[in-house]
């Protein structure tokens, strides 16, 4: 038997992850194909170590260094195998698992590879010979914007007939789903006036792991902001053309209601001195500031607005605007702390049994909430 003839098959001990099934002969592995090697002992029977050594099992990977693989037979003989393990890209991705050798074939071969993607159990129906390339040119430092959920939408959702001039907004984040056990992500698409969600999936975990686009539904109807009625007591749109285009908000984001300077700078350390002294000068005797302090960015082309402010009964709904610079965007390079704030009569607050306070984002989404009473002494 020449086994040169025969066909490798890669296949996966994970839930539906049957990929590279298509024939594919020791010759025909690429030349710039990555070699892993692996010594392992495998148990198989004389009669099949004798068809691996049929041959010239050496001419089977030409210009490549042979391994020696010391392959256990049934009765404990062992048989010293020159094989090559090839995969058909330059970074693997996967790990495979359980190589079984069979009348010469190669049912699984082993792709090991150190801190790779976890493969999860698989996501159904997913294309999973695209999603492991696609994970390998990642790997690679190619195609990093797979990396980012809402680039990843823009440019998958060309495929459904979204465009640029649609707008795309996260409205649900998931750690881990039945759907996909390393995280799913919803993202609302308005086009031509009607919404529609595209739910994105991890079908592998790690840091460095892409995202990818499961399927559209349609239409979203999202749940209403918090309160959205009332009476506006301020309200601005110098920042309606701001989006946010990143996965999370800051790590040290933070809002106020600020009645003291001095108490605030004292009592609360979220908020940097040199970032809290914009309302150092305020008359607290008559006023009350509300403040939104987005973090420390590590770049320019961030920002925070407080674009409206809405009172209705003992309720207060800040409604703030934020912001960041798209991948590949030129910005400063300088650390930016951005920040807003809005002056308010302390009168509006002097209500019997204070009142709620919720800063929200541009999509309604809870940002902070706190309480306020006037004391009156």
């Amino acid at each position: 038997m020449n086994i040169n003839k025969k066909q490798i098959k890669f296949i996966s001990a994970v839930t539906g992850l049957a990929v590279l099934t298509a024939a594919t002969s020791f010759a025909a592995l690429p030349e710039q194909a990555a070699a892993k090697w692996l010594n392992s002992t495998r148990t198989m029977s004389e009669v099949e170590g004798q068809l691996l050594q049929t041959g010239s099992a050496t001419a089977l990977f030409d210009e490549a260094v042979d391994s020696r693989i010391p392959l256990q037979t049934q009765e404990g003989k062992m048989l010293q195998i020159p094989i090559k393990q090839g995969v058909v890209d330059d970074k693997p991705a996967v790990v495979l698992k359980d190589t079984a050798i069979q009348a010469g074939i190669i049912k699984t071969i082993i792709v090991s590879s150190p801190n790779k993607v976890d493969v999860g159990p698989g996501v159904a129906y997913l294309d999973y010979a695209k999603v492991i390339k696609w994970q390998q040119n990642v790997d690679a430092g190619y195609e990093r914007w797979r990396l980012d959920p809402l680039q990843v939408a823009h440019k998958e959702g060309k495929n459904y007939g979204f465009t640029d001039k649609d707008t795309f907004t996260i409205v649900k984040r998931l750690a881990q789903s039945e759907l996909s056990r390393h995280g799913e992500i919803h993202v609302k698409v308005t086009h031509n006036g009607k919404d529609y969600t595209m739910i994105l999936v991890k079908p592998f975990g790690g840091g460095d792991a892409i995202w990818t686009t499961y399927k559209v539904v349609g239409q979203y109807r999202p749940a209403p902001p918090a309160q959205t009625t009332g009476k506006t007591l301020f309200s601005t749109d110098k920042y309606a053309d701001w989006s946010w285009h990143k996965e999370r908000y800051l790590k040290d984001m933070a809002f106020a209601t600020v009645v003291d300077y001095n108490s605030q700078l004292n009592q609360d350390k979220r908020i940097p001195e040199n970032v809290l002294s914009k309302v150092k000068d305020i008359d607290y005797n008559k006023k009350v500031v509300l403040f939104a302090y987005l973090g420390t960015a590590p770049s320019g082309g961030y920002g925070v607005g407080i674009e409206k402010v809405v009172m209705n009964g003992n309720k207060m709904t800040v409604t703030v605007h934020t912001k960041s610079p798209r991948a590949g965007s030129a910005v400063t390079l300088a650390i930016t702390q951005p920040s807003d704030y809005v002056v308010l009569d302390k009168t509006i607050f002097d209500i019997w049994g204070g009142v709620d306070i919720t800063f929200v984002d541009q999509n309604g989404k809870v940002l902070s909430k706190n309480k306020l009473t006037i004391s009156h002494r």
